[in-house]
């Protein structure tokens, strides 16, 4: 298992990535981006690149969705 130089078009799976191990990278980074990640999309996308893709289309839609801090927008009608 090589994993020394990885870059971003490395397969997880292919330098040893698993279903457990998988697990845990979800959760972190759910944890880290407080994002929704399904593990599918780990095993749809297994790259850094490709993960990099779908994180950040979750977290624009993340926050295009979520709650607001109180902060409202007023606007004539």
């Amino acid at each position: 298992m090589r994993t020394e130089g990885i870059g971003i078009q490395d397969d997880f799976f292919d330098l040893g990535g698993q279903s457990m191990t998988a697990v845990g990278l979800v959760a972190r980074l759910r944890a880290l981006f407080n994002i929704n990640l399904e593990i599918a999309l780990l095993f749809e996308r297994p790259t850094i690149a490709g993960l990099s893709e779908a994180i950040d289309m979750l977290v624009i839609t993340n926050q295009s969705t979520s709650p607001s801090s109180g902060a409202r927008e007023e606007f004539n009608l």
